[in-house]
């Protein structure tokens, strides 16, 4: 062979050599986009297609390319029991959790290599930081998804109207029992509060609250179990009432609060309840189902069955959405996790945990208070057995000097026909003294005062008194406080199902407006 000819072999190999390597940048670049657009399988073929090509090249690209095959098996997997569910079939979540599992490896094995690299650090810059996000997040939903795909499982899914306000986001008009069974939901029962309730024959003592301007002298009842702020707390009580009315070896809470559904609404569009002649849609799902309460009882029907089928209708409408209507489905469920109307608990304490760190725990307070920050938590209860919430609205005012704080609360009754009566609730954090509360310049000398302890273990004072407003007014709340000036922070908890709200802060160096949109808000005192 001559030289000419050796020279053109080898630029022959290396011009084969750029085009093979073209063509899997090509089909990477194709795999990222196909994922992005919802095309799962194509993107699942040109990512396997390419996986060879990466391994002549590097681990990062391999890593990246097992990544990309990691999400389009789990998505298509969470296609498949989306299709289960609309045929009819038992949805199994066993593939689902174990290619969750494979996602999590490989998006840790990309955050590996990238840290390895300083080019590809200084390329991807601040997008490290969403991939250490959803890296961290995979590690904690990977072992709940894992859980219950072992032997047999219940989940407790508690529908809460926030146009009934309650501690932990409304009053729980209907729950949902999902059966797993080594991964395939094999049964959901839903039924009103009351079918349980009607089976508890034991009297609790009511907490305060509960015990005025609830109970009727029959006790603390299962509607009004979810009473403790601490949704981890309130999860044990529920349960307690639920085990009574031999509904026991329960693994897991979830509550939902209203403006989810009417989020989910917003973006399916209406839903037709053929059997009951009834549209759904985001403006009217609080209304049908604020039926009077009196209406239901033990072995009604009525309510139950609207949920049910407005559930199987609402998963078929899902379904139907397009890849950016899905996409908004995912953020705003998101953003509902951020505003406290998603909340999870786990009697199991290792599951606990992961709850807590994916923000889905509800606790009362964070999961350090600094010794330096002071802590609110004004909390709402309707004790007037009505829905008027639905048109209640609230601002935040704060006030902070050296040694004083007053939190002043606007509530504004929209309604015109229905009061609030609402048992209104602070609590704070210890080193603080109540110097005054005030209702609608009137002061108010009798109120209950007690300490509660967090499911985390933290310490706080509560206090709790009857606020009426009747229908087109306004009730000005001012709750003056005294402390220590070795504070530095504030922080406001938002309870869950409530809107967003305005705080405005006051210190001695003027006002600042802030939006409370978000289970705690911090800011410092200037």
């Amino acid at each position: 062979m001559t030289k000419h000819q050796k020279l053109s072999l080898l630029f022959a190999a290396i011009g084969l050599l750029c085009l093979t390597f073209a063509f899997g940048i090509l089909l990477s670049a194709n795999a990222y986009h196909l994922l992005r657009s919802g095309k799962y399988e194509q993107s699942l073929k040109n990512a396997r297609q390419a996986l060879p090509i990466a391994r002549l090249v590097n681990k990062t690209w391999v890593s990246g390319l097992k990544t990309i095959v990691a999400a389009n098996t789990t998505l298509l997997s969470l296609q498949k029991i989306q299709e289960n569910v609309d045929n009819g079939e038992t949805p199994n979540i066993t593939e689902f959790a174990g290619n969750l599992k494979e996602l999590e490896v490989s998006a840790q094995a990309v955050s590996v290599n990238i840290e390895n690299s300083k080019f590809l650090t200084r390329l991807l810059g601040s997008k490290l930081g969403k991939l250490d996000t959803a890296i961290e997040t995979l590690t904690h939903v990977v072992p709940l998804a894992q859980y219950f795909t072992e032997g047999e499982k219940t989940l407790l899914v508690l529908l809460q109207n926030s146009d009934e306000l309650r501690a932990t986001g409304g009053f729980m008009g209907s729950y949902a029992l999902l059966h797993f069974n080594s991964g395939s939901l094999s049964e959901i029962l839903v039924e009103d509060i009351y079918d349980a309730d009607g089976q508890v024959q034991e009297y609790f003592e009511p907490p305060k609250g509960v015990a005025e301007f609830l109970s009727g002298g029959k006790g603390w009842r299962l509607p009004d179990a979810n009473w403790n702020p601490d949704f981890a707390l309130s999860s044990q009580d529920t349960l307690r009432f639920f085990a009574l009315a031999s509904r026991n070896h329960i693994d897991g809470v979830v509550a939902i609060n209203l403006p989810v559904v009417q989020s989910l609404l917003a973006i399916t569009g209406p839903i037709t309840l053929s059997d009951q002649d009834i549209v759904l849609s985001e403006t009217n799902v609080d209304q049908v189902l604020r039926a009077d309460r009196d209406a239901f009882f033990a072995g009604s029907t009525a309510k139950k069955d609207i949920i049910a089928l407005a559930t199987t209708q609402l998963k078929l409408a899902v379904a139907k959405l397009n890849t950016e209507e899905k996409k908004q489905i995912i953020e705003q469920f998101r953003q509902q996790i951020l505003r406290g109307n998603v909340l999870v608990y786990f009697p199991n304490q290792e599951l606990e945990k992961q709850a807590q760190a994916l923000g889905l725990s509800g606790s009362l307070g964070p999961q350090t208070l600094q010794s330096n920050t002071l802590f609110y938590y004004p909390l709402e209860s309707n004790v007037g057995i009505n829905k008027v919430n639905a048109a209640v609205t609230r601002e935040f005012v704060m006030t902070t000097s050296d040694t004083l704080t007053e939190l002043g609360i606007s509530l504004h009754n929209n309604s015109t026909q229905d009061g609030y009566v609402n048992y209104q609730r602070l609590l704070f954090s210890p080193g603080q003294d109540i110097e005054q509360i005030v209702v609608n310049g009137e002061q108010v000398s009798e109120f209950d005062r007690e300490t509660v302890t967090s499911s985390t273990g933290q310490q706080y004072d509560q206090i709790g008194f009857l606020v009426t407003t009747l229908p087109n007014n306004i009730t000005r709340i001012a709750l003056t406080l005294t402390h220590s000036a070795d504070f530095l922070n504030i922080l406001l908890q938002k309870q869950p199902g409530t809107a967003d709200t305005t705080l405005t802060s006051i210190t001695q160096n003027g006002a600042k407006t802030h939006q409370l949109d978000q289970s705690f808000l911090e800011y410092m005192i200037e």
